[in-house]
């Protein structure tokens, strides 16, 4: 979210909705020195919308092995989260999230909406 990415499409995008009643959960992964710089702006944006964010590092390298690594930390907090709040839709915006979200689905049967903008 801390990305210009997440502050002009999803922010919005979910922010929007939130005033329409609907709760969430957001898991992202952020770029170490992105996340220093806006860190208190997106906690601030998401709080005012009663949004739980839920910020996970980012790890680059190596490349392949990241992505893995990036995987199951989001399978392992979606999971815990969803233990101990659920939720009735996972929306994933990304191909890596796509396949947590799928897992979910399957794993537990929550409803599964893949959203990809810039397509």
């Amino acid at each position: 979210m801390t990305d210009p990415l997440g502050q002009s499409q999803v922010l919005p995008y979910l922010t929007g909705l939130s005033k329409l009643g609907y709760s969430f959960t957001l898991i992202s992964f952020e770029k170490r020195n992105k996340y220093v710089e806006n860190k208190n702006q997106i906690k601030q944006i998401c709080s005012e919308a009663q949004i739980q964010w839920i910020p996970l590092s980012y790890t680059k390298q190596p490349s392949v092995l990241s992505t893995l690594w990036d995987y199951r930390k989001m399978i392992r907090k979606a999971r815990q989260l969803h233990q101990t709040n659920p939720f009735d839709l996972v929306n994933c915006r990304s191909y890596a999230a796509a396949l947590a979200g799928l897992s979910l689905k399957k794993s537990v049967g929550l409803k599964f909406l893949f959203d990809i903008i810039g397509f």
